[in-house]
């Protein structure tokens, strides 16, 4: 997500807006442990309380500092258990 701001020459010029960027990058990590976008985030709402979009930094940090477990808990030597299937 971006926002426009115009500079001195009147050229408009997108910002990146940090939250959104935070928020894409956890959906790309959740998806390397195998869950679609859309499962991501809800799984981050499920774990916050909020809609995805009003999630800032401070909001998902709980959720990334429980992945390793929760990776843990669903993981064997052999690889996800069943019940943890997306």
């Amino acid at each position: 997500m971006t926002s426009d701001a115009q500079n001195s020459a009147g050229a408009t010029k997108e910002i990146p807006d940090p939250d959104a960027a935070y928020r894409d990058d956890l959906v790309h990590v959740l998806a390397q442990l195998g869950l679609e976008p859309a499962k991501a985030v809800a799984l981050v709402e499920a774990a916050t309380g909020r809609p995805f979009e009003s999630c800032s930094p401070t909001h998902l940090l709980p959720l990334l500092q429980e992945l390793p477990t929760l990776v843990r808990a669903c993981t064997t030597p052999l690889g996800v258990r069943p019940a943890c299937r997306a």
